[in-house]
């Protein structure tokens, strides 16, 4: 038998969600089954539930799109080799479970001495991270980039890259007390939300907020620059009347379900394994503000999902 967070009807998350047990699926034959360590607990994983992709999805469905865990059976044309490696099953079944099914491709070997704690976050934010600054946006050393959403796991991550290209990274957060930290990683300026930004002063700018803030940050590019959109926290659009007055941007939208689908499985792979090498030899850094809850705590009390800093959730059946 199995455990897992799933939904069968769209609405707000914590009301909608629901803790359901099931016996093991049996495995294809190109498919493993792997035993959860841990799993994060994402905004990207809860956007489904609100029905915003309803269009594209059949009900019910698993939530989840990363964390790690320990293969424990592989389908008929699978390697018995996979036994008991510690992977990041990918790109399967919602990762919410206390047992998840994905196919053997999409499986990514991580060492025994990552912690949990990273090794359960190393695919959403770095893949994200490391696309939008090398191959979406193509960033050049020693230029001007502004973030909005404040001191948020994809931040710190996009703020360590850039600094890595000489850039001089400005962003834009809520309190002070992210003000602080935001210093503390490297950030050039911080920019308090109603403060007033320099006008087209950033040859890049990435927004993840929408509405008012974005309004700004797309007021804060550069003639010709470039612009891009990876969520909106806020709820929010940005109206398109503000980026018809700026016709001169190079404007795109991030999704790193499609930009999976433009990357081979092996480039997939080793962009992954490269990344996985680099926290795991402190060459890059995640974040430390996260708070750990059980499989059970989560299961007995879905408000955990609406506090603060991230949530991890510790797979203990």
């Amino acid at each position: 038998m199995k455990a897992g967070f799933f939904y069968n009807s769209y609405g707000q998350p914590i009301k909608q969600l629901k803790c359901c047990s099931t016996s093991l699926p049996k495995l294809a034959a190109d498919e493993v089954s792997v035993k959860m360590e841990m799993f994060p607990v994402n905004p990207s994983d809860l956007i489904p539930v609100t029905g915003a992709y309803a269009a594209r999805i059949s009900l019910p469905q698993f939530v989840g799109y990363e964390g790690v865990g320990r293969v424990t059976a592989v389908g008929s044309k699978v390697a018995t080799t996979w036994l008991n490696k510690r992977v990041l099953p990918l790109r399967g079944e919602g990762t919410w479970q206390t047992q998840v099914k994905t196919r053997v491709k999409f499986l990514v070997e991580v060492p025994e001495e990552l912690p949990a704690e990273a090794a359960c976050r190393m695919y959403i934010n770095p893949l994200t991270a490391f696309l939008i600054v090398n191959r979406a946006m193509e960033i050049k050393p020693q230029t001007r980039v502004l973030l909005s959403g404040g001191n948020s796991q994809l931040n710190y991550l996009l703020i360590q890259l850039c600094r890595k290209l000489a850039c001089a990274v400005d962003v834009i957060t809520r309190s002070e007390q992210s003000r602080a930290a935001l210093v503390a990683q490297g950030s050039h300026r911080v920019y308090l939300t109603g403060e007033k930004l320099p006008i087209q002063a950033y040859d890049y700018t990435i927004d993840s907020v929408g509405d008012l803030i974005g309004r700004q940050v797309v007021k804060a590019t550069k003639f010709k620059g470039n612009f891009l959109s990876v969520g909106l926290l806020s709820g929010n659009q940005i109206p398109v009347a503000v980026f018809k007055e700026r016709a001169d941007l190079k404007l795109d939208w991030f999704f790193l379900r499609q930009w999976n689908q433009t990357l081979s499985v092996q480039t997939w792979h080793y962009l992954l394994t490269q990344l996985v090498k680099s926290v795991s030899q402190n060459q890059l850094q995640l974040a430390s503000n996260y708070r750990i809850c059980t499989f059970t705590e989560l299961k007995s009390n879905l408000n955990l999902l609406s506090g603060q800093p991230k949530l991890l959730v510790k797979v203990n059946l």
